[in-house]
């Protein structure tokens, strides 16, 4: 701009205008092009953004998260505490040994109160006060620790067979319970799907966006929540690592990934993907290593995201369009090219058409304020 200014300057003078018009000319151009419209296109929306998210229950870390929300276009879903409320319950039992029911559960519930995996919460009911002499969560696992004297292993098959359990000949699909080496019960526990996953999968569906669901869970309950919530691609039994080794693979051919959890499991996807999504009730470190937190709204909120985002991008396109455009068409009419058409403007006129075009990126920008 400094540079044209010095053109027009030059430029009015070789062809015969006065030095007084000329500067004036000059001058007009350098104020026509203050960068005002163009410094305010991004941060602008970018600001009215994060209080529209804000209002509506989601708080955005970075700015630069609405460009990659903008361009989603594969998304992954934990299961529990995600696609579920994280509210499990006990459905059934079954008890292998010759200790009572009661004995059984109280010993797995004095652990699984320790853990903050969303499927102890089943166990919260039970009244458990036995003396607990040691904890360990494994991750993606379960649970292992001495109760009483007595070794307590709570966990899924892996778990099991990861301390040469045999329960080859035990349903799959439960939460088993060994103690002293020996599996003593099979505790069935089932989720409640969220009310509105169903419905909002189906909406990102719509949107291109290719939806996996990623659970340390067992297949045959991942594929019934699956079903439940119209998604196809279900990947069951995975560890952590296994999780982010199945991100990466699909981050290849990906513009852009996104994960949803909430539990302690998820933290190391969560940071693998390219926008981490944090459900606000999950665990801590979900939250803290995600880059977008839903506070409240569910999974709604994630719909809400994906559609807002596009419009942040939007918004920021057309203020840096508006804002280059009306340089390139008012920096020509500054430096006098179309005066011999009578059309000139002077440096009060060129003030109030900078203004004029500050103004309408800020009321482009607060559009967003509208969203709902």
């Amino acid at each position: 701009v400094m540079f044209l200014a010095g053109v027009a300057l030059v430029g009015n003078l070789v062809l015969g205008q006065k030095l007084e018009d000329s500067l004036l000319r000059m001058v007009s151009v350098l104020v026509v092009a203050c960068p005002c419209a163009l410094g305010l296109a991004t941060p602008l929306a970018v600001m009215v953004a994060f209080g529209r998210s804000i209002k509506n229950g989601v708080v955005i870390k970075e700015g630069k998260i609405w460009e990659k929300i903008g361009k989603i276009d594969a998304m992954f879903f934990d299961k529990t505490g995600t696609l579920t409320y994280g509210r499990p319950k006990i459905a059934k039992f079954y008890n292998y040994s010759k200790m009572t029911d009661e004995k059984i559960l109280q010993k797995a519930a004095v652990l699984e109160k320790l853990s903050k995996h969303p499927l102890a919460k089943a166990f919260e009911d039970i009244k458990a006060e036995a003396k607990v002499e040691s904890f360990e969560e494994i991750v993606g696992l379960g649970l292992r620790g001495k109760v009483e004297g007595r070794d307590v292993l709570v966990g899924n098959k892996k778990l099991m067979k990861k301390f040469g359990i045999e329960v080859e000949e035990r349903k799959e699909d439960l939460i088993f319970v060994a103690i002293d080496g020996n599996t003593v019960a099979g505790v069935e526990v089932c989720d409640v799907v969220r009310k509105e996953a169903a419905e909002v999968i189906s909406e990102i569906k719509k949107r291109d966006i290719d939806i996996y669901m990623l659970t340390g869970d067992n297949i045959k309950t991942a594929e019934k929540v699956a079903k439940e919530v119209g998604l196809e691609n279900v990947w069951a039994g995975l560890a952590p690592k296994d999780k982010v080794k199945f991100v990466q693979k699909v981050k290849k051919n990906k513009q852009c990934v996104a994960m949803c959890g909430d539990g302690i499991n998820d933290g190391p996807v969560l940071v693998e993907s390219d926008v981490a999504f944090g459900v606000g009730e999950g665990a801590e470190i979900a939250i803290n290593v995600a880059d977008v937190v839903l506070v409240k709204g569910g999974l709604a909120k994630v719909l809400w995201l994906v559609d807002f985002g596009k419009k942040v991008m939007k918004i920021i396109r057309q203020n840096l369009f508006w804002a280059f455009a009306y340089n390139v068409l008012m920096i020509p009419l500054a430096a006098g090219a179309f005066a011999s058409l009578g059309l000139e403007l002077n440096p009060m006129m060129a003030c109030t058409a900078m203004m004029l075009s500050s103004l309408t990126v800020v009321v482009n920008s607060l559009r967003l304020g509208l969203d709902k």
